[in-house]
């Protein structure tokens, strides 16, 4: 493949991996800004705020939330609590579904391998497994240049359809590949 092919399935990979992930809800959809950004050491004090959790510096020494001893730890409430989902994009949502029917089909396929005992038979549902995965790389990249093409994104759009198109043409026999010059090694030695 030549360099911008791999920089095209670098890019579509990525995608996917984001998707993967999203997939299974392991990307904290929350800013890296807000409360539970801010410094311990730096905590935030609200004049009309009152209560136990009210925050008081006294004395130049540190500030201690009412209601707790000094040298006890001080418990965010707020950094115990789940992360707020936020509702999928359309191009998200279908990526999700995309990977949700291979997760199924490779499980199924996968069953079907562990009980099997004929070899050639195993060879055939291992193809099927790659060719699922794949389908299933070709599909979110479609997704993402269709989204992308409706965006006005046509660059990124011809990027990916190009990626998709270097994956699904084979080459031809004895096509020439191209490989990297080798460098000369460094002569090593006094002159």
């Amino acid at each position: 493949m030549n360099r911008r092919a791999l920089s095209l399935l670098a890019l579509a990979l990525s995608f996917a991996c984001a998707a993967s992930a999203l997939a299974s809800n392991k990307v904290n959809p929350q800013p890296a800004s807000g409360p539970q950004a801010s410094s311990a050491a730096e905590p935030a004090a609200s004049p009309a705020s009152s209560g136990a959790g009210e925050v008081h510096a006294q004395g130049g020494q540190a500030a201690q939330p009412q209601g707790t001893q000094p040298g006890q730890p001080v418990q965010n409430p707020t950094a115990s609590a789940p992360p707020a989902e936020r509702p999928l994009t359309p191009m998200q949502a279908e990526i999700k579904q995309v990977l949700e029917d291979e997760k199924t089909a490779v499980a199924e396929l996968e069953t079907r391998f562990t009980q099997t005992t004929d070899q050639a038979a195993a060879l055939e549902i291992q193809k099927k497994i790659q060719e699922t995965k794949l389908g299933t790389e070709l599909k979110v990249l479609g997704i993402q240049a269709g989204f992308a093409r409706a965006e006005g994104r046509t660059a990124v759009a011809e990027q990916l359809e190009a990626a998709i198109r270097e994956m699904t043409t084979p080459k031809a026999p004895g096509q020439p590949v191209e490989r990297p010059v080798p460098q000369a090694a460094p002569k090593s030695g006094n002159q």
